[in-house]
């Protein structure tokens, strides 16, 4: 059965040092500033809103309902809506590789970390 990803970032844990919280650093800095956090508020909408209806079908009220803001501070942030997709997807990607970086440690053997990934 598929793994459920969550609605909210999957922040990596600061316990050790690892690949995932790379990923994690290339998107988002460690300290949020109110601004970042409004930004990924607004990603989360639109991952919400790309999966309910395909990327042309979705407006920046589709986004903004999710994320509870406005239309105007969703093009504020991210006035091009293909950049918003991409930020989107990049996100969905890293929370993605997190799952299998974690899984694939908790391996013991190649063929252990295969079946692993695949689960991931």
């Amino acid at each position: 059965m598929p793994k459920k990803v969550s609605k909210k970032l999957a922040r990596p844990s600061d316990e050790k040092p690892n690949i995932s919280k790379t990923i994690y650093a290339e998107l988002f800095p460690k300290n949020l500033s109110k601004s970042d956090r409004r930004k990924i508020e607004i990603i989360e909408g639109a991952i919400e809103a790309y999966s309910e209806v395909s990327f042309e079908s979705v407006s920046f009220d589709d986004v903004a309902e999710p994320a509870k803001t406005s239309r105007k501070l969703v093009q504020h942030y991210f006035p091009d809506k293909k950049e918003l997709f991409e930020t989107s997807m990049k996100l969905v990607r890293a929370q993605f590789q997190i799952l299998a970086v974690e899984a694939l440690s908790k391996a013991k053997s190649p063929a252990e970390q295969f079946d692993e990934y695949v689960r991931s």
